[in-house]
């Protein structure tokens, strides 16, 4: 090796000492530097921390400490898995490492971990890894703490999502309008209001234009043009749009200019669309129920009156037609007037309204005639309609108010009427009684008159006997009149005629009494016994006549009058047709005890023995027997009223009879039936004395054996006198079985009672005549040689 001179060397030691220097430059260099770095990364606010490829950490700078919560000291070395790690965090941390790693570059990620204290943390980690030579140095990780971000993110996303759950459940959207690059920004809400999908109509002015309905153009504002027509800095319209179905939905636009230029010019606006539809429809609902309402409250026919409550009082602010009506015409003065105006002095009505206030919607009360419906009887029903108002229904009762009353009278003479039915059945019983002693008198002084001489002195005595049977007869037949009796003898008439006979008949006899006759024209005739007709009329001037002893005036009337079913049904007759008689006295009325009882037999007013009370009686049981009414209106000295209903007849014209006067006689069989033992005797003594031969019986079921026997044995029988009052049978059923036995006997029937009830049931079945007791032998032969002698 060749020796270094000392230049050379002197050189070589200049070129180390420079390199030395050089190294030293370099060494400070790369300790300031390294200084640097570390005073970057100890002082940075951002947690920081390096990690050995074993996953050991290797530094970590005082914010990790801050944010962790944990010192170096206590995990200065330690390996993975690391404290602040969270369950769900530490397999994705580990991922990031072995990306990092893998792939050698910088990999980011967010996730939670937890601090030391337990709470919570959001980060971005940047995980670096850091190579030498192709080898891993170390990892440096950084961390971003972006709880607050987050929170702010998450509560916003929040916001958002109510206020789009807001916007969808109120059906609104929203618009943003750049009015100077004329540039449209519509929420998708809007297409979903009319059924589009975003990709069928371009959110631009044009498209929504062509939706809006041809009326309703001129109200959109379309252009910044049409600026002045805005209010001041706010617009606000309604229009429809046609959706996807085709149905037109009603859009509210509201919007408001945000940015302007410095003239005042609109620059922006933003605003909202709200489906308004079913609100219209609300709205259209409310009009068209308004309308209704308006149409039924003038249209009701219950007045309707209609308060409004004020600070000052109540006042009558509306009415109905049907209002006006009923106070004819006058509630126009009193519109808008006070309750203290239009019921003065009336507290009452004013608690009616305080009730309605509290809450009492429905108070209903009986009022009194007030002063603006004079004459009425009313019923106010008070409804509370609204916080301020009351309406009042008026139901004018004056109708059913009288209706109430006839009510009240008709019933009154229904139950009359079934009083005098129960007097007319015991009366009845009464009268036949009597009757079948009187027979066996009269029977028996016809027997002794026809065995002696017409100059016997018994003679006379015979005929006061028959002159007091025949008074006695007079007597039960008022009484049987009074039982509805028998109508005797029946024709076609003008009720004008027996008017006009028993008017001169009385109008001699009372000269102190005016007569005054008003007949209607064309008066129905009627079918009745023309003697009854004239008894009942008598005996109703009679008992004018004794009311009025100083004179006065009697009154009738005749008149064409139809009787309805609710009239009909309380007096127990037929509907239809009725000739009416009206009989007013000027006498001295009677009271209403009295007019109950009139009609009742054997009351009378006037002094004992002078009346048997059996005038009206009678009268009463007459017009029932034709199947009329009779009854009676009086006030005290205003006079009375008797009102005779019979009906009209549908018949013809009856031809009239001539009567026989002999005793007629006659040689055939007779059956005589009969269960009172006086009656059965002297009736067989009549029969024999007439020439008949005669078989007796005493009861209905003895007479069916007695007749059964004789058919089957051919003897026959010519004629049966039937009893209608018997023990076992009746003599109805007696009828029915004799005439199945023998369909051509011929059967009389002969009673105490009258003629109507079950005698005219047995006469409508065929039988052939009647007879009622009391009969003298001269009746008694013309009757049966009338039926004995019929084809």
């Amino acid at each position: 090796m060749a020796r270094r001179t000392g230049k050379e060397l002197e050189r070589h030691i200049n070129d180390l000492e420079s390199e030395i220097t050089k190294l030293t430059q370099l060494i400070d260099t790369l300790r300031e530097n390294d200084s640097f770095h570390s005073n970057i990364i100890h002082l940075s606010i951002h947690p920081i921390l390096v990690i050995n490829p074993d996953t050991s950490i290797r530094y970590m700078n005082p914010a990790f400490e801050t944010a962790i919560g944990y010192s170096s000291q206590d995990l200065m070395g330690q390996c993975a898995p690391y404290p602040w790690w969270t369950t769900d965090s530490a397999y994705q941390s580990k991922e990031v490492f072995a990306k990092a790693i893998q792939e050698g570059q910088m990999n980011q990620k967010e996730d939670f971990y937890q601090k030391h204290d337990g709470d919570r943390l959001v980060v971005e980690t940047t995980s670096t890894p850091i190579y030498h030579n192709g080898e891993l140095l170390y990892s440096i990780m950084t961390w971003l703490d972006i709880t607050r971000y987050k929170a702010i993110e998450t509560a916003f996303q929040e916001t958002e999502r109510r206020l789009h759950l807001v916007l969808q459940g109120a059906n609104i959207s929203w618009w943003d309008w750049d009015i100077k690059n004329n540039h449209f920004v519509m929420d998708k809400r809007w297409l979903e209001m009319v059924g589009y999908e975003p990709d069928e109509i371009k959110p631009r002015i044009q498209s929504l234009r062509e939706l809006v309905h041809p009326d309703d153009i001129s109200k959109v504002i379309w252009t910044a043009g049409d600026f002045p027509r805005w209010r001041t800095d706010s617009y606000v319209t309604e229009y429809r749009l046609k959706a996807k179905s085709g149905e037109w939905r009603w859009i509210m636009v509201t919007g408001n200019v945000v940015e302007t230029d410095k003239n005042g010019g609109p620059l922006r606006a933003t605003g909202i669309h709200t489906d308004i539809s079913e609100r219209k429809k609300t709205e259209q609902a409310l009009r068209d129920s308004e309308e209704r309402f308006k149409a039924q409250y003038q249209g009701n026919p219950t007045p309707i009156f209609t308060w409004q409550s004020r600070d000052d009082g109540m006042f009558l602010i509306d009415y109905n037609r049907a209002a006006e009506k009923i106070t004819n015409g006058n509630l126009k003065t009193l519109l808008g007037r006070s309750l203290d105006e239009v019921y003065p002095d009336n507290l009452e009505i004013l608690d009616d309204f305080k009730k309605c206030f509290q809450g009492k919607s429905v108070i209903i009360k009986d009022k009194p005639t007030r002063d603006f419906i004079p004459g009425k009887h009313v019923i106010l029903s008070y409804a509370f309609a609204a916080p301020d108002l009351v309406m009042v229904h008026t139901e004018d009762i004056s109708e059913q108010v009288k209706a109430e009353e006839e009510k009240k009278k008709l019933e009154a003479q229904f139950w009359q009427a079934q009083k005098m039915e129960s007097l007319g059945t015991l009366a009845g019983g009464l009268a036949h009684d009597f009757n079948n002693l009187l027979q066996t008198i009269q029977g028996n002084v016809s027997l002794m008159s026809f065995d002696i001489q017409e100059n016997h002195p018994h003679q006379k005595s015979l005929r006061d006997i028959e002159a007091a049977v025949q008074s006695g007869a007079q007597l039960t037949r008022q009484l049987l009149g009074f039982a509805r009796g028998g109508v005797s003898h029946t024709k076609q008439m003008d009720i004008n005629d027996p008017i006009n006979k028993t008017c001169d008949i009385f109008g001699r006899t009372k000269k102190e009494i005016q007569i005054h006759k008003n007949f209607g024209e064309g008066v129905w005739s009627v079918e009745a016994d023309p003697g009854q007709i004239e008894q009942v009329l008598l005996n109703i001037y009679i008992n004018a006549w004794q009311a009025m002893p100083n004179g006065g005036h009697i009154h009738i009337k005749t008149e064409n009058v139809t009787i309805h079913e609710s009239y009909s049904r309380f007096y127990r007759v037929n509907p239809g047709r009725y000739v009416k008689v009206s009989v007013t006295d000027t006498g001295s009325g009677m009271d209403k005890e009295t007019q109950q009882r009139i009609f009742e037999p054997f009351f009378t007013t006037k002094e004992l023995g002078r009346g048997t009370g059996l005038g009206l009686a009678s009268a009463y049981g007459m017009i029932k027997n034709h199947g009329g009414v009779i009854n009676v209106y009086s006030e005290l000295g205003q006079g009375a009223t008797f009102n005779i209903y019979i009906p009209a007849s549908k018949k013809e014209n009856l031809a009239s009879e001539e009567l026989q006067e002999d005793i007629l006689r006659g040689s055939e069989t007779i059956l005589l039936v009969d269960d009172e033992a006086t009656v059965i005797d002297v009736g067989k003594k009549l029969l024999h004395k007439l020439g008949y031969k005669v078989w007796i019986v005493r009861n209905g079921r003895e007479a069916v054996d007695f007749i059964r026997d004789r058919h089957q044995s051919n003897q026959k029988i010519d004629l049966v006198v039937l009893d209608m009052i018997m023990p076992y049978m009746g003599g109805s059923e007696v009828y029915d079985q004799i005439k199945k036995i023998d369909p051509e006997l011929k059967v009389l029937l002969s009673s105490g009672y009258s003629i109507n009830g079950q005698a005219t049931r047995i006469l409508k079945k065929g039988c052939n005549g009647f007879i009622q007791k009391p009969f003298n032998m001269e009746e008694f032969s013309k009757k049966i040689r009338e039926i004995l002698d019929m084809k």
